[in-house]
């Protein structure tokens, strides 16, 4: 939760850095409209300065946001804040030099302030957040009362205003007031609204921290049962072999098709047992050391194993793998698993004479698989839980009995487990195209 926290307030002061490369081009776009566009009497050399002090002092942020986020995760948080908190300083001052500049207290982006109250409101503490509204109306309140009193030169904007405003002490003094105003009322509503956002992204947190217990629990005890019921299966498969066999002594027809029949369910059992205990293990991230794996090899030796099954629906089987196909880093035992369920569903559930065609080449920074057939293809409605565990479409229930519903969930753990993306292109009764997106592997991998 830390770690998560600490993330989140660099990203929100990266969020800032940007956003000041952005308030420089609009200081120098600003100045230029006014002076050139519309005529007003600025003084476009120290605003121009203000511009770039503000940009260098922007480019040393970035430095230091790079930095921090080497720093050790104990100190990332209390740096983060400081940065925000320097950064608002920095474009307070920056505002109040901008102001001025160009009018004083007659300039009414003297209310930009405001937005500042509202950053330091979300991304701070409540009571740095009313820091930096009170400091705000310091400078603007400094600022008025100099340049009334003499000790600053006031650059006003007759031809703006029309008249000389800040020599009005009602004038100055109304505004002042409405700025400070403004800025309690926005801080503290921002600090409001962001507490209670705080607090519910923690319960969120928390309950999602429940949850992900509680299913690593229910994980773990099926795991538990899963692995017990298939040393049985083991066992009775042990016991029926030999009286299949013969060993024990001859057997009738009707012996030997009850027999057979006991086989078959036994395997079909056995297969479910494991595919399911593939999954629970993926799920819990257990035996998931990485190697350097070349997909292309493995999908290779997979096109072989189902290569008896495709001669024998007479199925036309296209297999390309790019010549220059990058490694990728990951558990070869679980994406050779995932890459023979795929096939073997492509197989089952494409007609005799049908294609098959399975495809891996670079893309980008990915290797991309693809796998279409022109089989019976998955309804459009069905298509959005079809990695979902049990789930099984409605056509291929009626197409093949056989089925748990596990395997594509399992190839969707495997492509997660690998950083990677899956996706389904499909249309019922003219095929599918499963695609999926494996990160190539990087020279610290190796």
């Amino acid at each position: 939760m830390a770690a998560h926290r600490d993330e989140g307030l660099l990203a929100r002061a990266g969020w800032l850095i940007r956003l000041r490369w952005a308030a420089v081009g609009g200081i120098v776009t600003t100045v230029l409209v006014s002076v050139r566009g519309i005529g007003l009497p600025l003084r476009v050399a120290p605003l121009f300065g203000i511009a770039g002090v503000l940009g260098i002092a922007n480019a040393g942020l970035l430095i230091g946001l790079r930095r921090a986020r080497r720093r050790p995760a104990p100190e990332r948080s209390a740096f983060a804040e400081r940065l925000t908190l320097w950064q608002i300083i920095l474009d307070l001052g920056c505002l109040a030099a901008l102001l001025h500049f160009s009018g004083g207290v007659e300039n009414p982006f003297l209310f930009f302030f405001v937005f500042h109250a509202v950053i330091a409101g979300i991304l701070l503490p409540r009571r740095a957040g009313f820091a930096c509204a009170a400091f705000s109306v310091f400078l603007m309140t400094a600022l008025a009362a100099s340049e009334y009193c003499g000790l600053l030169p006031h650059y006003g904007l007759p031809s703006f205003t029309g008249m000389d405003l800040h020599h009005n002490l009602l004038f100055v003094s109304g505004t002042l007031f409405v700025l400070a105003s403004t800025l309690f009322i926005a801080a503290y509503l921002a600090a409001e609204v962001s507490e209670r956002l705080r607090k519910s992204e923690r319960g969120l947190r928390d309950a999602n921290e429940r949850l992900e217990e509680k299913d690593k629990v229910k994980s773990e005890y099926v795991l538990r049962v899963t692995h017990d019921v298939k040393e049985h299966l083991s066992a009775i498969q042990s016991c029926v072999d030999p009286v299949e066999e013969g060993i024990l002594g001859p057997l009738n027809d009707k012996q030997k098709g009850l027999l057979k029949r006991a086989t078959s369910r036994v395997q079909t059992l056995t297969t479910y047992i494991r595919s399911l205990l593939d999954l629970t293990r993926l799920r819990l991230g257990r035996g998931m050391e990485t190697v350097e794996a070349d997909l292309g090899k493995i999908a290779g030796e997979v096109a072989k194993a189902h290569g008896d099954n495709i001669r024998r629906k007479g199925l036309r089987f296209d297999f390309r793998a790019a010549p220059d196909l990058p490694r990728v880093t990951g558990m070869p035992f679980y994406l050779e698993a995932a890459l023979s369920n795929l096939l073997a569903n492509a197989v089952k559930y494409t007609p005799d004479g049908g294609d098959i065609r399975l495809e891996l080449k670079p893309d980008g920074e990915n290797v991309h698989v693809v796998l279409s057939d022109t089989g019976i293809g998955i309804p459009r409605d069905e298509q959005p839980r079809l990695f979902e565990e049990f789930f099984r479409a409605s056509n291929a229930r009626g197409s093949v009995k056989d089925g748990s519903g596990l395997g594509l969930a399992m190839v969707k753990q495997v492509v997660d487990r690998h950083g990677g993306r899956i996706w389904v292109e499909s249309q019922e009764g003219r095929g599918s195209a499963f695609h999926i997106l494996l990160p190539r592997a990087r020279a610290a991998d190796v």
